[in-house]
């Protein structure tokens, strides 16, 4: 099980696996109850047993809880990152919007001269845009670098890797323009 998926799909298929696995791992409780069971009724029947089924029914128990334990820290990290693809996902969608739709306004206030108050006005449009790049450039900038860092290990050809490039070259064009 990949516990760091990087696409909600991935995520999402590793999930199952998981519960593929654990399904077949606790269909063996009642064995294990069974076990302890049978151990107390030995030990019960003859206490001399006890020093020999006594340490292999601890040391079965200990293992029983060490892979308990092991499959609920796999599905919290599995949890973590289908959020986290999710998360990254949403943003990405989001941020690509916004620089979409800058992208667009820039595109539409190049000047095309005429009297001095449409240029006046043109220019003000400008510079209202250009505040808002601004305003939002820290937040986008820090999105893309935590991008990077979490896909750094990840598969090249993911949907999130080719979104993520896609934004960067849009940042790119509209900080350009």
């Amino acid at each position: 099980i990949n516990s760091r998926p990087t696409s909600i799909k991935e995520a999402e298929v590793e999930v199952c696996k998981h519960r593929v696995i654990q399904n077949e791992i606790l269909v063996h409780e009642a064995s294990m109850d069974t076990l302890n069971s049978a151990a107390k009724r030995i030990i019960a029947a003859d206490p001399s047993t006890a020093n020999s089924t006594q340490p292999m029914i601890d040391k079965l128990n200990s293992s029983w809880h060490m892979l308990v334990d092991k499959l609920e820290d796999v599905w919290v990290q599995l949890d973590d990152a289908r959020k986290a693809a999710e998360n990254l996902g949403g943003e990405v969608d989001r941020w690509a919007m916004w620089l979409q739709d800058k992208d667009a306004d820039l595109s539409q206030i190049k000047p095309t001269g005429g009297l001095p108050e449409t240029a006046q006005a043109q220019l003000d449009d400008f510079f209202v845009l250009k505040a808002e790049i601004e305003q939002n450039r820290p937040a986008l900038e820090a999105h893309l670098e935590t991008a990077t860092k979490y896909l750094s290990d990840s598969d090249r050809d993911s949907w999130i890797v080719q979104r993520g490039v896609q934004l960067t070259k849009k940042w790119i064009q509209v900080m350009g323009s």
